[in-house]
Formats: C-alpha cells, sequence, structure tokens
C-alpha cells in the first residue's frame, strides 16, 4: 500500500511517538509497503529546536518531508500544522498522487482528526485515526474545558465527524476504547494496539556522574512530559512528608512541561526531591534504569481518555511502577494483577507516602518485582509484539480496500 503519515513531529524530534513512527514505518518499507511522512522542523522541546533536518529526505526506506518551522507561538504552529496538512494534500493531488491508506494523531484536539480526513479524501485514501487521547473527555476531566461549553461541545462534534470518516480508530486500551463507544464509534470500527518504546541494541549505561543516586538510595522517579494532566503536585507533596522519615527515598522528576514552574516553586528547599532535564530516550533510559520504582499519575478520570505510556519505559527496564490512579483502571489492575508495582489509596501526597512506604518496607522483594516486569514487557508490550499487531492492521486494511 501506498501509506502517508501526517504526524509534526518526526526523527530527530524527540516525542515518543516519533520514535513510534519511526520504528513502524521503517518496518512497514521493509514489509514492501511505499511510506511517506509529512512532518515539521524538530520543535517539541527547548533542545530540539537545534536539530535542523532536511526539508526532503529519504530516511530509512520512507519519503520524509518536513514543513519550515513557523516563528508563531507554540499553540499557533500547532494548530496552523493540519492546514497545512490539507493545502499539501491539494499539492500532492495536484502532482497526480494518489494514496491507499493516511493516518494521524489527535493533537491539536478538532482539527488533527478532520483536516487529515480532508486530505486523505482529497489525496483517494482511507483514512485511520490513531488516538492517543479521546477529546473533548480528556480536557473535561482535566478541567480544561467545562462540559457543555461552546468549545466543548464544538471540538466534540469535529472529533465524531473524525471517528466517523475514519476505517479504523486506534486506541491503546480497553478503557479508551469503551468511552469511544460511549460517544457512538462501532465497537468493530476501534482496535487496540499499546504504543511501544524503541529498543536499542546496546545494553543499558550507567547515568552521568551528576545523575547517579548515592549509594544505599531508593529512588522513585517520574520520567516523561510534566504537563497539566499528570497530578505530579502530590508527589512533590509526598516528598515532602518522606523528607525526614525516610532520608534515603529520593524522588526524582526528570523531563520538562507546563507545570515544571510551579513544580520547583512548591517543591523548593526539599532536601529529596531532584529535578533532571528532559532528554531523549536512549539517553533517559540510563537514568530512569537507575530508579527503583516508576510513577504513573493521573488526574481522576483521565484514565478513561488516555494511557500513562511511560509505564511501559519503566517495565521495559524492569523497574516496577506505582500507579496514581483508579484502581479499576487497566493499568492500575495490570500492575496488581502482574505483581509488577503497587497502587496508592488516593491521588493526593498523604496516598503516595504512604504507598511509597510500603514499597520501601518490601524492598527486598525488588529483584523478583523486576524480573516480573521485564517478563511483562517482552510479553505483553515490547516492540515486537506491537509490530505483530500493526502487522495484522495493516493487512486487514489491504485487504478491505476497495481500490
Amino acid at each position: 500500500m501506498r501509506i502517508l503519515v501526517a504526524y509534526r513531529h518526526f526523527w530527530p524530534d524527540s516525542p515518543p511517538y516519533s520514535s513510534i513512527l519511526r520504528s513502524l514505518g521503517a518496518e512497514l518499507v521493509k514489509d514492501g509497503h511505499d511510506v511517506s511522512i509529512l512532518a515539521e522542523q524538530p520543535s517539541y522541546k527547548s533542545v530540539d529546536r537545534e536539530k535542523a533536518a532536511p526539508a526532503s529526505e529519504t530516511f530509512e526506506g520512507m519519503q520524509v518531508r518536513r514543513l519550515a518551522g513557523l516563528p508563531l507561538p507554540r499553540t499557533l504552529r500547532s494548530a496552523l500544522f493540519p492546514i497545512r496538512v490539507v493545502l499539501n494534500a491539494v499539492g500532492r493531488r495536484l502532482r497526480g498522487e494518489r494514496y491507499d491508506l493516511m493516518w494521524t494523531t489527535t493533537v491539536p484536539p478538532g482539527l488533527n482528526g478532520p483536516c487529515v480526513a480532508l486530505a486523505a479524501r482529497i489525496l483517494g485514501a482511507r483514512f485511520m485515526y490513531h488516538l492517543q487521547d479521546v477529546y473533548p473527555d480528556l480536557a473535561g476531566y482535566a478541567g480544561e474545558w467545562r462540559r457543555g461549553s461552546p468549545v466543548y461541545r464544538l471540538v466534540g462534534m469535529l472529533e465524531r465527524h473524525a471517528r466517523r470518516r475514519a476505517a479504523r480508530c486506534i486506541v491503546l486500551s480497553e478503557d479508551m476504547a469503551d468511552t469511544l463507544v460511549e460517544n457512538g464509534t462501532p465497537r468493530e470500527k476501534i482496535v487496540i494496539v499499546n504504543n511501544f518504546i524503541e529498543e536499542f541494541p546496546d545494553p543499558v549505561a550507567l547515568p552521568p556522574q551528576e545523575l547517579r543516586p548515592a549509594e544505599g538510595t531508593f529512588r522513585v522517579i517520574f520520567a516523561g512530559n510534566i504537563g497539566r494532566f499528570q497530578g505530579v503536585e502530590a508527589l512533590v507533596d509526598a516528598a515532602r512528608l518522606l523528607e525526614h522519615e525516610l532520608p534515603d527515598v529520593e524522588i526524582m522528576l526528570l523531563g520538562e512541561g507546563r507545570a515544571l514552574p510551579s513544580l520547583r516553586e512548591r517543591g523548593a528547599g526539599l532536601s529529596n526531591l531532584v529535578f533532571a532535564p528532559h532528554m531523549p530516550f536512549e539517553q533517559a533510559r540510563t537514568v530512569i534504569a537507575s530508579a527503583d520504582l516508576g510513577l504513573v499519575s493521573l488526574r481522576p478520570g483521565i484514565y478513561r481518555t488516555a494511557y500513562p505510556t511511560k509505564a511501559l519505559g519503566y517495565f521495559a527496564l524492569g523497574v516496577p511502577a506505582l500507579a496514581v490512579m483508579e484502581p479499576e483502571s487497566a493499568m492500575a489492575r495490570l500492575i496488581v494483577d502482574e505483581r509488577v508495582g503497587a497502587v496508592a489509596e488516593g491521588n493526593d501526597g498523604p496516598a503516595i507516602a504512604a504507598a511509597i512506604r510500603r514499597i520501601y518496607a518490601d524492598r527486598a522483594d525488588m529483584p523478583a518485582m523486576r524480573e516480573r516486569a521485564l517478563a511483562l514487557y517482552d510479553a505483553e508490550m515490547s516492540e515486537r509484539v506491537s509490530m505483530e499487531r500493526w502487522r495484522a492492521l495493516i493487512a486487514e486494511l489491504e485487504r478491505d480496500n476497495p481500490s
């Protein structure tokens, strides 16, 4: 099949989905598909903006086209990308290009899905919607948009339109699938394929000297985007409660995000709270692997609309997880059933501190828990397993292609 993927960030940009797209696209090329990527120049984090990449190149068998970065605020650049995709599709069609399949993800909500669905129609392609989040529900649970407000209703209408246009809607969990069904998407159109972590052939090295835990330290890490949906403020509160009680417990926040400045202010002066800068996963994995416990945190209700993919990174490195979310969520149930961590009995500082105390007291079981985490990742979450599911999905779409 001729496949075109429109996603604003692609290698060497550093968001997790750009790595997924790189690995997945290269694998589809090996399977005989013609894969093209439409992206922008790197811009995801401050370190990425220095990585100028060719406007057009053949990369690992994929035809990559990167649109120029616009000298505009980040939100506006993001909002304009879907419109640029439509204009690019018009240009491709005028040059006689056609595709069999086109897909994208959900950000910016209300724009990306509908615009890429339109671009797919222009190019004669079937549209596939890869939902990394479910909008507007996510923004409603996060308190960003009031349910029933004009923006909530408008985005909901546009997202439902994109899902109706899609040949398949890919989600990351049963929780997300249930939410789509409640919003009117037929179950038979929904496919669950979780994300995966880019795997590296070389062993995990020690982290840089300045980021290594001191001898005897029990490190709890939150790694990834420090944004508005994770509720990481409670982890800082837990650090305050544990600072003197368990002085060898260290809490590290690794990454960047909108919530970082307020978290630094909230945790000022805490001796057991460490901040580390954002870094690509091939570097961050050395720091994550040095941790004893990885935090997976979502604000209440958000598990129904998103999946904490950072847990995959923890398990891939043999790091057990502490889930701060509803016990009925798919992630919390997985952690309990597979005995690869613990679930906090609440989402505030005291509940997180209590969970850390329990795991710390039972830390003799940590080596066995690490082994179970690695086994779980290999059996259910690895790149190999995910690729098998993607191949099955693409083969199904190829068989069903009316052209």
